[in-house]
């Protein structure tokens, strides 16, 4: 797992107390630590790393090609969506996560969509979850 600072940095200026939780969109599976994994595990107080271990124990369980972590910031709800961009039916794994967040009892509306997909499932959101307000976020590798 390699560590970037600068990631850490970025993704905090991100995460003022307007944003609901982030959907994150990786080739790599969880499993594989991609970019990122060191900042949104810090962002969820180690929850990725506690089910990282949770599995590794368990050699008769898979890794899940989409992930849905639930914590507080600022004191209210906050998410995290993890799905591979390879997985089939995206699209329909992102409708499954918002099923999950229209539940929520907040007044925050923002969800970051991180990732290399960002612009399409962006598109398909807004078209779908009017009331919420998408913002992609690029990294390059």
């Amino acid at each position: 797992m390699e560590r970037n600072s600068s990631d850490i940095l970025k993704l905090q200026d991100l995460l003022t107390q307007e944003i609901l939780g982030i959907f994150w969109v990786t080739k790599e599976q969880i499993k594989d630590f991609p970019r990122l994994y060191e900042s949104m595990d810090y962002f969820m107080d180690g929850l990725l790393t506690k089910g990282s271990l949770v599995k590794e124990g368990d050699s008769s369980s898979s890794y899940p090609d989409k992930t849905f972590l639930l914590s507080e910031h600022f004191g209210a709800p906050f998410f995290i969506g993890h799905i591979e961009e390879s997985v089939k039916k995206m699209d329909q794994h992102f409708a499954q996560f918002m099923d999950l967040v229209e539940g929520f009892k907040s007044d925050r509306k923002k969800i970051l969509v991180i990732g290399q997909q960002g612009e399409r499932l962006q598109s398909f959101l807004k078209k779908k979850y009017s009331k919420y307000t998408f913002q992609t976020v690029t990294y390059s590798n």
